[in-house]
């Protein structure tokens, strides 16, 4: 299968170039860019509703599917959202003690965005905290910038277009993966894209700005390149809206009271942060200081170096033209993020994009335009500031990459019906390739610690009083909230210390007592030698349950 794959790989790069270059020869010989964009009838636009049910039902169905089991096992972000989530409801507390934080404590010294946590909160009080229950909140929050991505694409195209580009992002490898798991950041871009499109719907009813506000204002809990991305984006878009007279002083000004008011706890809790100062508690609500600024150094405006410069660039390229950041979970080596027949398209929409910018003819539309140049360049200058970026800090650039591609599309074939559904021909191979891969191939290889839930639940079924673990990449932090987790611990427990006498963990192999015979030991199936031929030895995967 793997040379149907890497088949697959070359066709999309090979034909994404040729049907590219074959869409520029058309529109300079044709001169037919323009058509692209007249409206649709009323036909067609009922056809495209139930299109657009159909798809979003299939989507959604899509996401559902072996939600608990696909990725296998729980990755350890997911694990400490989900934890601390647990914590507030048991005890109106995070983990370490803090009160409805503004940013959760976590691995002991950095920082965790809470909105994924506090997402989770209903569903965990309602069904538990399984794998698939938690999992529910991505999905939704994709399913949500899906809608967003749809709406907001319909309004800059045509509603035909709109479907078909919405089709490519609801199965692009980016959309599908992260929509399936649990990872705080990667809530950060269905925010961006339902934000800019309530700034779209504010150009026709003004009352939408205030709605905008809002979102970005809780985008500011789902990652931490928030803090400089947003604000940057706000400024220019809001001094443009102004410029051309499209939003009053008055409107200015509430909807930047309305930002800062919802925001104000993360701002500061990164004031705190920034100056050192205490932990700040108000109204329920913590603002801590965080033992140390883990992240503050992957900023280049704070540590500014060339080699620096370089590698970020270069990070930022490998996203943009290799689609791949080697995280097997962001990506996939033969099919890329958004594809790889993609590239070719989102160049021409890119500078399309900009042509509309400032050559556009009707003052909302351009508006609109201006928008979505802005808020690619706003993603380049994140991936170039930021240290080498990988998928997962740079999840809010892909609607934007996704977009651009429907543009170039639209832009280089028009009316061109035969072309576009050779276009749509290529990407439904990659779809239908990508999917079968994702359930097949690539379930039965991938894992997020799922050995090692296997492991930990047969070492407790071998009727020992006690457990020795051997830390996951010498992080005890890690290994015990991945226990924590996978032996379904109560948080009091862990609080008052009976989880420390349950569980021991060691740092290293050497250090293990390993002639007690009340306890069960985990380890690495390399390390299994240290034990003598008395002991009993059952393998799970990467990992083995030595027992007396």
């Amino acid at each position: 299968m793997d040379r149907i794959y890497l088949g697959i790989h070359y066709i999309s790069i090979v034909g994404g170039i040729i049907l590219a270059a074959a869409g520029v020869y058309l529109f300079f010989r044709h001169k037919n860019g323009e058509k692209a964009y007249t409206r649709t009838s009323v036909t067609e636009g009922e056809v495209s509703r139930i299109a657009v049910l159909l798809l979003f039902l299939v989507a959604l169905i899509l996401r559902l599917y072996r939600l608990g089991d696909v990725p296998f096992g729980i990755n350890q972000d997911e694990a400490m959202s989900v934890l601390n989530a647990r914590a507030l409801l048991e005890t109106g507390k995070d983990l370490v003690g803090n009160s409805f934080p503004a940013e959760f404590v976590a691995w002991g010294n950095g920082g965790q965005s809470v909105l994924l946590g506090y997402s989770m909160l209903p569903l965990i009080a309602l069904l538990g905290d399984g794998l698939a229950v938690i999992r529910i909140v991505p999905v939704f929050y994709s399913m949500l910038g899906l809608a967003a991505f749809y709406i907001l694409t319909k309004k800059l195209l045509s509603a035909r277009t709109a479907l078909g580009i919405t089709c490519l992002a609801a199965f692009s490898p980016w959309h599908f993966m992260q929509s399936r798991w649990a990872l705080d950041c990667n809530l950060m871009g269905h925010l961006w894209i339902l934000g800019i499109l309530l700034l779209f719907l504010a150009l026709e009813d003004r009352r939408w700005y205030y709605g905008a506000a809002v979102v970005f204002g809780l985008s500011m809990y789902s990652y931490g390149i928030s803090f400089y991305t947003i604000p940057i984006f706000l400024v220019a878009g809001i001094l443009l809206l102004f410029i051309r007279k499209q939003i009053s002083w008055k409107q200015m000004v509430g909807c930047i009271a309305i930002y800062l008011l919802v925001s104000l706890p993360i701002d500061l809790t990164m004031l705190i942060n920034t100056f050192r100062l205490e932990t700040l508690s108000f109204a329920g609500i913590t603002m801590p200081l965080l033992p140390e600024q883990v992240r503050s150094q992957d900023i280049l405006l704070f540590a500014f170096s060339r080699e620096q410069l370089r590698d970020n660039v270069q990070a930022l390229l490998r996203l943009l033209l290799g689609q791949y950041d080697y995280f097997w979970f962001n990506s996939n080596l033969f099919f890329g993020t958004i594809y790889l027949c993609s590239l070719p398209f989102a160049l021409i929409g890119f500078i399309k994009t900009a042509f509309e910018t400032h050559c556009g003819k009707e003052k909302t539309s351009q508006s609109r335009w201006t928008l979505v140049w802005i808020y690619v360049l706003v993603s380049l200058f994140s991936g170039i500031i930021t240290k080498q970026v990988n998928v997962n800090r740079m999840n809010f650039l892909y609607y934007g990459l996704l977009l651009l591609t429907g543009i170039g599309i639209n832009t280089v074939f028009g009316e061109h019906k035969q072309w576009k559904t050779a276009v749509y021909g290529l990407y439904a191979v990659n779809i239908l390739a990508f999917l079968f891969m994702y359930f097949t191939l690539w379930a039965d290889t991938s894992s997020f610690f799922g050995d090692y839930e296997m492991a930990m639940t047969a070492a407790g079924e071998t009727g020992k009083e006690h457990c020795a673990v051997v830390v996951e990449y010498d992080s005890p932090d890690m290994t015990k909230i991945l226990t924590l987790y996978q032996q379904h611990v109560p948080i009091r427990e862990y609080l008052d210390g009976t989880f420390d006498q349950q569980f021991v963990f060691y740092g290293d192999i050497e250090e293990l007592d390993t002639t007690r015979e009340d306890m069960s030991y985990v380890v690495r199936l390399a390390d299994t030698a240290v034990f003598s031929e008395s002991h009993k030895v059952d393998i799970y995967g990467a990992y083995a349950v030595v027992y007396q």
